[in-house]
């Protein structure tokens, strides 16, 4: 039979199968429930247990799970390395006994990205749509301890830059009408920068500019622009953190004396749709270098090339080949042991 995949994101769940290139269905991990709208997933954690089995009974048929004559009997589930176990055994109890699976892995999707990236030591930083992980790995093992997870993302950038459009009166923009939600996005991807200098912030972030988009005109405003600081300043957006470089630095800090923080600082992976933002990589290694003060260490950063479709798809090649996976029989018996001993 063939292997599963179910990537657990919080802008999206994807489904299908680790030989096909892309998943085969996508959808939002949100269901309409007494007129509101209930968030199954966020943040790597089940919001509702309820909603999210709603979400499992519409998705999972896509590629043959049903509990009746199901066509793939084993799942590798990408979920994020600070997913609670409890939460992992409650979801190994669903899929399990109301999908009749046979076997489960879970795989962070940080981890099939190291797997992928062939990086056995260094830190990988994740800016996804609701948070902002950065986990250091030594010799193949997440360094739990140093790990950090803070609640902001790209949509808060998407959100304040919303705002601003939408307080443009003229332009009509609506931040609740799909077509303008897509507008916002076009102008994130094509206008904003991140900027990586004082010269260059006072040269880009406060220069209006006008712009059209899709024969709607807009005036990117300074206040518009500033919304790419976000990353690096989160108390822009009201969210009382520090910026992603200081979580990096802090995070090599705990993981080793500064001395042998060299190995870190130059194998730092970018992954996630937040850092796609020009001028991300320059920003965060300015960054570091003005926090590392005089030393002659310089950051090399890499963005990750391949999806985290494409790195789970490949992770779960070697999970079949070792056969690492867990079993209903056996995670009968020890439930949440087994899980932290298979898994990472």
């Amino acid at each position: 039979m063939s292997v599963g995949i179910l990537d657990l994101g919080s802008y999206a769940f994807r489904i299908g199968i680790s030989t096909s290139e892309a998943p085969v269905r996508q959808i939002q991990p949100s269901v309409v429930q007494n007129g509101k709208v209930c968030e199954a997933y966020t943040q790597g954690e089940v919001q509702s247990w309820e909603s999210l089995e709603q979400i499992f009974n519409n998705i999972l048929p896509t590629i043959g799970i049903d509990n009746k004559n199901n066509k793939v009997d084993s799942l590798v589930v990408a979920d994020s390395i600070l997913t609670p176990t409890q939460d992992r055994d409650r979801m190994c109890e669903l899929l399990f006994e109301k999908f009749g699976l046979q076997k489960l892995f879970y795989l962070p999707q940080e981890m099939s990205t190291l797997i992928a990236s062939g990086v056995e030591t260094g830190v990988l930083v994740h800016h996804g749509h609701t948070t902002t992980s950065v986990l250091p790995i030594y010799k193949g093992r997440f360094l739990k301890h140093a790990g950090t997870r803070a609640p902001y993302g790209s949509n808060d950038v998407m959100r304040y830059l919303s705002l601003h459009l939408q307080k443009q009166k003229a332009n009509k923009f609506n931040i609740r009408r799909q077509n303008d939600k897509r507008i916002a996005t076009s102008i994130k991807q094509k206008y904003l920068q991140v900027a990586t200098g004082n010269q260059a912030r006072s040269k880009f972030l406060f220069k209006k500019k006008k712009i059209s988009v899709q024969k709607r005109n807009f005036l990117l405003t300074s206040a518009a622009r500033f919304t790419s600081e976000i990353p690096f300043n989160p108390n822009l957006a009201g969210v009382n953190w520090d910026g992603v470089h200081k979580l990096v630095y802090n995070s090599i800090s705990k993981s080793c004396p500064v001395s042998a923080s060299k190995l870190f600082l130059q194998n730092i992976l970018l992954e996630g749709g937040g850092t796609l933002m020009k001028g991300f990589p320059e920003r965060l290694s300015s960054e570091l270098k003005y926090s590392l003060g005089n030393s002659e260490i310089s950051p090399k950063i890499t963005k990750v090339q391949k999806t985290v479709w494409n790195s789970t798809a490949k992770s779960a090649e070697l999970i079949e080949q070792q056969n690492r996976w867990i079993t209903k029989e056996d995670w009968l018996e020890n439930h949440q042991q087994l899980i932290k001993e298979k898994c990472f």
